[in-house]
């Protein structure tokens, strides 16, 4: 089987350390679920765009990131079963370096080869997609594993065909 994974809100927890910088720099007190709106700037209605995404091209931002709880396990799991993974990621020109230097550290069972960057997910064929973003599952030609998340939960995963899973443990048992 060929399992598509994307990494941010999958892999590693963006969305923490994004609200972390955001709180530290203009003095606010969000978590992670405050945030109910894939398009981060709608939950900072007061900051620019610039504003809400410099922190994530900063050069040191990624430094810290660590895999998710259950997210070597998984990917190892995969591995050993004899599936494909290609990591299906979006990416800023300006982090992208830093960005996949931080994931082989945190995944290093994992190369070069195995990673896809593309802002549209739709055009990456594989079995099945696991992604926090809703819009990266619909229109795809894979099964659709929609990570449960506050900037998707109003969405109806089950009535269009996604099913919602809380971690990959429970993804893994859904494949």
């Amino acid at each position: 089987m060929v399992v598509l994974v994307d990494l941010d809100n999958v892999l590693w927890d963006l969305d923490r350390k994004w609200i972390d910088s955001i709180n530290t720099r203009y003095d606010y007190k969000y978590s992670t679920d405050n945030i109910t709106d894939w398009d981060i700037s709608q939950c900072f209605p007061l900051l620019t765009r610039d504003e809400i995404f410099t922190p994530i091209l900063e050069k040191n931002f990624y430094d810290d990131f660590m895999p998710v709880k259950d997210g070597k396990w998984f990917i190892k799991q995969l591995l050993s079963d004899g599936d494909t993974i290609k990591i299906v990621t979006s990416s800023f020109l300006e982090n992208i370096t830093q960005k996949m230097n931080r994931f082989f550290t945190c995944y290093p069972m994992l190369r070069w080869k195995d990673v896809i960057i593309t802002n549209c997910k739709q055009d990456v064929r594989g079995d099945v997609l696991i992604d926090d973003a809703v819009h990266n599952l619909v229109n795809g030609d894979y099964n659709k594993i929609l990570m449960d998340k506050p900037h998707n939960r109003k969405y109806n995963a089950e009535t269009n065909g996604m099913v919602r899973v809380k971690s990959l443990t429970e993804a893994y048992c859904v494949l």
